[in-house]
């Protein structure tokens, strides 16, 4: 798939997941003003019907709410934990007194769900747990106001860890599905930062950067390599420019193989670069071996035309090549920058006396 196509979806993707963690911090609000009003409600209710003790608890969690609804303001991960703390407060207090007319327990199974489905995987896996953990021992131990039989006692503990076991199987697999597309949007735009788009070889920035912060010693020796390809506008202007991206993109392809065959572990992940258009470099940070390594490397390069590797010059009538400039160092105080453009001089001094051909600046 090519990497534009490819970006433009990553970030769609990433828009969908962001949508999504908006919606969710719309829902967490939504739920927490809607709860807000219906304890408010029961507790003004109760009230009314003289159950004086089940009004004020309800009117205390009406007013931790309150306080809770604030702190999601400022500080979202711990008003969230907040929220958890004052769903299952209140679910254990609904379990322990029974409720009104004991149907607390009915209460218990959305307001477990929806404390899980707040709380990012992990701390809702250990908060739950809690939860179910106390909430089995003050049924085990009978320690309740309500009654209920032992029977509906063993099924709200198993339910209820049912329940909570899919519920954040599925969050799992949900925020293994986003975190794996915010990765990969950010590794798309270290692509984008970093690489050219259309060669993913490094850009004109990125290079420049890598020689900026070479330190070379006074016994390094490093070599720089300065290619642009022959008669490259005319295959544009005849063929077009998809044309002429391929045949970038090929050539892109197999200077990195080269590259690689000749450094090998030696080459860094930005000593291949496109600096713009049809005119690439590579830069050899170490090349003890009397030149050659390079000389080679260049030669490789221009072998690629005179044996037509190319495929996407096969239908192209326009004979291409590539003139090479390259420059040695040998000084720990030169600067790599002014190397540079000692090979681009020497790519344009054979490009116009004899393209296709090495000229080598020492």
């Amino acid at each position: 798939m090519p990497s534009r196509t490819h970006n433009f979806i990553a970030e769609k993707l990433v828009e969908v997941v962001e949508d999504k963690h908006r919606r969710q911090r719309m829902m967490v609000n939504t739920l927490t003003v809607l709860g807000l009003f219906f304890l408010v409600s029961f507790s003004l209710f109760n009230y009314k019907n003289q159950n004086n003790t089940l009004g004020n608890i309800l009117l205390f969690f009406s007013f931790a709410s309150v306080v809770n609804i604030y702190v999601l303001s400022r500080w979202r991960y711990a008003g969230l934990i907040g929220l958890t703390a004052i769903i299952y407060s209140l679910s254990i207090i609904l379990v322990v007194s029974g409720g009104y007319q004991n149907t607390g327990m009915l209460w218990v199974y959305p307001l477990a769900v929806i404390a899980i489905f707040i709380n990012h995987f992990r701390t809702g896996v250990v908060l739950s747990s809690i939860f179910i953990t106390i909430l089995s021992v003050l049924l085990t131990n009978d320690w309740l106001i309500a009654s209920y039989s032992d029977v509906v006692k063993v099924r709200v503990i198993i339910t209820l860890f049912a329940l909570s076991g899919m519920c954040h199987i599925l969050i799992y697999f949900q925020s293994k599905a986003d975190d794996y597309i915010l990765r990969m949007h950010e590794e798309d735009i270290h692509n984008l930062a970093y690489f050219d788009g259309l060669t993913q070889l490094a850009n004109r920035s990125t290079f420049r950067s890598i020689l900026d912060h070479t330190k070379q010693s006074s016994s390094s020796r490093s070599a720089l390599i300065y290619i642009d390809l022959d008669n490259f506008k005319q295959v544009n202007d005849d063929y077009g420019h998809d044309s002429g991206d391929d045949v970038l993109s090929e050539f892109s392809y197999h200077l990195k193989e080269i590259a690689q065959q000749h450094i090998g572990n030696e080459l860094g992940q930005y000593d291949v670069a496109r600096l713009g258009g049809d005119e690439f470099a590579i830069f050899i940070e170490h090349s003890p071996h009397g030149d050659e390594r390079a000389i080679n490397l260049a030669n490789d390069i221009i072998a690629l035309f005179n044996n037509n590797v190319l495929e996407s010059l096969s239908d192209i009538t326009h004979s291409m090549s590539a003139s090479i400039g390259i420059a040695f160092t040998s000084d720990g105080s030169t600067n790599l920058h002014d190397s540079l453009k000692l090979a681009d001089q020497a790519m344009y001094e054979v490009k116009h006396a004899n393209k296709g051909q090495v000229r080598i600046v020492a």
